[in-house]
């Protein structure tokens, strides 16, 4: 009979031990859930701050383009003024060389 109560706290020592080993183990998967939870909430909020810079790089680039296309707008205007005044100075010069020939 010994050997049978021996038999019977071997078997509830190690089904103890084989409980606690499975406690163990589904502490640690939902430490690994919990972990993998936060990595992809991490994972979501760094793909929507990606998608605010490349918005926030698609609205500089059309403002750099839009500022170049302004730039080049008043090039041209600057050119057109100066082209119109240099007409002018010729028209004053040749009427100031016309009172000269009188």
């Amino acid at each position: 009979m010994t050997d049978i109560s021996e038999l019977r706290e071997i078997v509830a020592s190690n089904s103890r031990a084989i409980a606690d080993s499975i406690e163990a183990h589904a502490r640690s998967i939902d430490t690994l859930n919990s972990g993998l939870h936060k990595l992809t909430q991490g994972i979501s909020r760094l793909t929507g701050d990606i998608r605010i810079l490349e918005r926030s790089v698609a609205d500089m680039i059309r403002s750099q383009e839009a500022m170049q296309r302004l730039w080049k707008e008043e090039k041209q205007a600057i050119a057109a003024q100066l082209l119109r005044q240099e007409k002018r100075l010729q028209l004053i010069e040749q009427y100031l060389f016309n009172i000269d020939q009188d």
